[in-house]
């Protein structure tokens, strides 16, 4: 008998419930960010700690709107410059200096290949 693929992972009702609280703590933070960043970066660290208690990893979308190292709640133009060189985004955080990079999937830049084009 062959062995049956999950389907991911499944989370606890707990889980799923800190999740949702991660995504609202986001929301928060981008709306406190440019008014009061001290709050936004709060939020940053009561994401993490979510993260941490409950054993889960933040997903993608939030964990790609802060600074790793200094916490902040990054804010286009104002807490970070994002520059993209070739399959490469680059994010680099104006209040500690780190740069981060994550490459950029091949169905996006074949997005942008046709817009460009267009």
């Amino acid at each position: 008998m062959a062995k049956e693929k999950k389907q991911g992972r499944s989370f606890t009702g707990t889980q799923k419930i800190a999740i949702e609280r991660m995504y609202r703590l986001n929301e928060l933070a981008e709306d406190e960010v440019k008014n009061n960043p001290k709050r936004s970066a709060r939020y940053v660290e009561l994401i993490r700690g979510l993260s941490t208690r409950f054993r889960i990893s933040i997903p993608r979308e939030i964990k790609d709107r802060f600074c790793k190292t200094c916490g902040n709640y990054w804010a286009e133009g104002v807490s970070v410059k994002r520059r993209v060189k070739g399959k490469t985004k680059n994010s680099n955080c104006r209040i500690c200096g780190t740069l981060t990079r994550r490459k950029i999937s091949e169905e996006k830049n074949e997005e942008k290949r046709k817009h460009k084009t267009n």
